[in-house]
Order: structure tokens, then C-alpha cells, then sequence
């Protein structure tokens, strides 16, 4: 699968983020959606994976700018792409999600630029991609 066939392009490119790639991983097909709800109107192009396995693929054969990913999935741990990224990919900023403080404790020892807790992503999704993209 190409980037061209998961991105989501309907929307206009914002100058603050020329086209910046996100990627986003999440079993959660749903949770998958609301990001992309919030960063394409604000001009941030998605790509979309199911689970680490994936994301890792895409990431191999495709210019990814950030990665979002949930920490629990049934495949391909949360933990585990982290730990994937940060070594072969580690200028890619890495942003992690979960329900569970311990795991994003865990998430930021390991290399992640950021946490969110997942009950906050509306409220805090861009000014943490801003923070982490732009310093």
C-alpha cells in the first residue's frame, strides 16, 4: 500500500504544517478517524496503520514527519514500535497515546517525544504536535 492510497488529501495544506505526514497507529479504527478529524483541517496529511507491523511497513518505503501511536494493540505493542522507531527511524518525533499513566511513563523512557492520555486528545492533540514538531 502506498502513501498516495492512505493519506488523506481532501484537505488544503496550512503554512504552518506544509504537509507535515502523520502517522497514525491505533487498533481502534474509530480513534483513528477522530485524529485524522482534528489534524487534516489543520493541514496535517494522515496515514494510517492498524498496529505496529503496519506501521512499521509503511514507515520502510515512505517520508513519515511524526508518529502517534496508541501503546496497548493486539498486534504489534505500542511499546514495541517505539522501541522499532527510535532506533532505525530516530528523526521521527514520536508521540504516545494511552489510558494508563504507567504506560506513558514508559512510553517517554523509551524515546517518545510526548504523551497524551487518550481522554485529552481532542483538547490536546495539536498543541502537542505543535510543541513536538516546532519546538
Amino acid at each position: 500500500m502506498s502513501i498516495q492510497e492512505i493519506l488523506h488529501n481532501d484537505q488544503p495544506s496550512k503554512p504552518s504544517v506544509p504537509g507535515k505526514i502523520v502517522l497514525v497507529v491505533d487498533d481502534d479504527p474509530g480513534f483513528r478517524e477522530l485524529i485524522a478529524a482534528i489534524l487534516s483541517p489543520a493541514g496535517y496529511r494522515i496515514a494510517e496503520a492498524a498496529n505496529g507491523s503496519e506501521a512499521i511497513a509503511i514507515a520502510g518505503v515512505n517520508q513519515i514527519d511524526l508518529l502517534i501511536t496508541d501503546l496497548v494493540m493486539e498486534k504489534g505493542e505500542g511499546i514495541e514500535t517505539i522501541r522499532h522507531f527510535a532506533k532505525h527511524f530516530p528523526a521521527v518525533p514520536i508521540v504516545a497515546m494511552s489510558g494508563k499513566y504507567s504506560y506513558l511513563r514508559a512510553a517517554k523512557a523509551l524515546g517518545a517525544a510526548a504523551t497524551l492520555v487518550k481522554t485529552d486528545v481532542v483538547e490536546q492533540l495539536l498543541p502537542t504536535l505543535q510543541q513536538t514538531l516546532h519546538g
